[in-house]
């Protein structure tokens, strides 16, 4: 979507300044939680001999920090996605204007 807009609108436009920014931190955001799933997946197949190790409070324990990471990384790609899409609106709206 973002390549359509960059044909469609003029390269001065601050809508798609910030259509492109907001793009950017989007794929940012996706990427860490790319990375994370696959540290957390690698971490886990080290770490399989090492949970059963555990008692049942450091399972729970483990168990919550890690849904706080999942948590706040979508937070935080929910949070670039919410931009991405006011700023689109924003654009396709500019756009309609004129």
């Amino acid at each position: 979507m973002v390549v359509a807009s960059k044909v469609k609108a003029r390269k001065e436009s601050s809508n798609l300044a910030g259509l492109s920014a907001a793009s950017k931190k989007v794929a940012e955001a996706t990427a860490q939680v790319i990375a994370t799933s696959r540290a957390c997946r690698a971490d886990a197949e080290n770490e399989a001999l090492d949970l059963e190790k555990l008692s049942v409070h450091q399972s729970k324990k483990l168990e919550m920090e890690i849904q706080i990471k999942v948590l706040e990384l979508e937070t935080q790609l929910e949070r670039e996605r919410k931009k991405l899409f006011t700023l689109r609106k924003l654009q396709y709206s500019n756009n309609n204007n004129e």
